[in-house]
């Protein structure tokens, strides 16, 4: 489709602080980076023509009134701005699961996050839709000469990027537990606004000139004004309102932004510490009763950021209601 051609400069080279993740990564992962790094340089101002009038436009004029000087907007405007953006840069990223997982022996004991291309959780249809989705969205390719689980281990794994600081992570809908990842695992992300594997991107099966746009909305950690162009209203009014200290905590969190993180996750490196719903935990424990109980639930969280060094609390929404692990 001629949309992945090699670059001279590397993701690397354009941002240097980038550099020590970058080293972490198979050739395949660099050059999806390099890809993303090259082609956000082609849009980034026009992206931060958008988000600043995005910002006027959907909240700053909602919440002050027309009566400001254009003056006064422009200049207002680039103070959210410049605080979105480094709210973005300093959100956690979290992957959200149920609890039920730290009843899985696999999972208690494994020391990473697995894709589904090496796991039977999925089946074949659904294997190679997600292929399709990688294909055109990342330029991953299948090579036959290479087992599937060496393979799988290029792709990224997909987190949530938790702009609003939630406690109980950035897709709480996937589960109670949000296994919270450290800062540095962000220099080997790309970012899209919402779920990759939305039907808004077609990258599954759309044209060519629809899978190049779709693909303009990725960007990496040194161009998340991207996202500012792209985000829900309610993404950015939310993430606006953290911009100003002024963002509160509900019993949702806004809709996720997407984190592709390359070079897997391992739990010894990367996790930071577990952030659990309390309430949702012990619902979610109540399905699997038969199986195992609440306390013995607990006590695995406490075991498994124990041995990776991880702190594990729960909450209440804002609120730490009990502390696991320090």
């Amino acid at each position: 489709m001629g949309l992945f051609s090699k670059k001279k400069k590397t993701y690397a080279d354009r941002f240097a602080s980038a550099a020590a993740a970058y080293g972490l990564l198979s050739s395949e992962q660099k050059r999806v980076l390099d890809d993303f790094s090259a082609l956000e340089k082609t849009h980034g101002k026009e992206d931060m023509r958008v988000g600043l009038e995005r910002i006027v436009g959907t909240y700053l004029v909602p919440k002050l009134g027309g009566s400001l000087s254009s003056k006064e907007l422009k200049r207002r405007s680039q103070l959210v701005y410049d605080g979105c953006l480094t709210a973005l840069r300093g959100a956690p990223l979290t992957v959200n699961v149920n609890a039920s997982l730290f009843a899985e022996a696999y999972f208690l004991q494994g020391t990473e996050v697995k894709t589904v291309f090496t796991t039977k959780a999925k089946d074949w249809k659904y294997h190679q839709h997600r292929h399709a989705v990688e294909a055109n969205a990342f330029g991953f390719k299948i090579d036959w000469s290479v087992p599937v689980q060496r393979a799988a281990e290029a792709r990224p794994i997909y987190a949530g990027l938790n702009f609003s600081k939630h406690p109980y992570g950035a897709a709480e809908a996937y589960g109670s537990v949000a296994l919270v990842l450290k800062h540095s695992v962000h220099d080997r992300c790309t970012f899209i606004n919402t779920d990759t594997f939305s039907n808004d991107f077609a990258f599954a099966d759309g044209t060519e000139a629809k899978v190049a746009e779709s693909r303009n909305r990725i960007c990496t950690s040194a161009q998340m004004a991207t996202l500012l162009a792209y985000i829900s209203d309610n993404q950015l009014k939310a993430l606006c309102q953290v911009a100003e200290s002024a963002y509160v905590i509900g019993e949702y969190p806004p809709n996720y932004i997407e984190a592709h993180v390359y070079g897997g996750i391992q739990w010894a490196r990367d996790l930071e510490g577990i952030s659990i719903n309390k309430a949702k935990f012990a619902k979610e424990a109540n399905l699997i009763s038969s199986k195992v109980d609440l306390a013995t639930l607990k006590a695995n969280v406490i075991a498994f950021a124990t041995k990776h060094k991880a702190s594990a609390k729960m909450y209440k929404l804002d609120t730490v209601d009990e502390v696991l692990r320090p």
